[in-house]
């Protein structure tokens, strides 16, 4: 399992460093911090129930398979957006 922070919904509540200090960690700004790593086994359900107790929802997590396709995804996106820019720039160019 992996989490997901959505930044644009978190308002630093700390609630998910408070309940998982192992995972979460705190910013100087009061922010979460998340590595990419997947969970430890052994963790996974004091992640959840600081993913329960975010009041924002801001927390996702995802199955090591989920976070593989996403990154995928994404890593598929940015190159689709860089040829678009490349096009772009080579018409004005021309």
């Amino acid at each position: 399992m992996k989490a997901r922070i959505d930044f644009e919904r978190c308002t630093g509540h700390g609630r998910c460093y408070a309940l998982c200090p192992e995972v979460f960690a705190e910013d100087d700004n009061g922010y979460p911090v998340l590595d990419d790593s997947p969970i430890p086994d052994d963790l996974a359900a004091r992640v959840r129930r600081a993913a329960d107790n975010c009041p924002e929802s801001a927390i996702t997590l995802l199955s090591l398979e989920e976070s593989s396709a996403e990154k995928s995804s994404t890593e598929k996106s940015g190159a689709e957006e860089s040829g678009a820019e490349e096009n772009s720039s080579e018409e004005s160019d021309g």
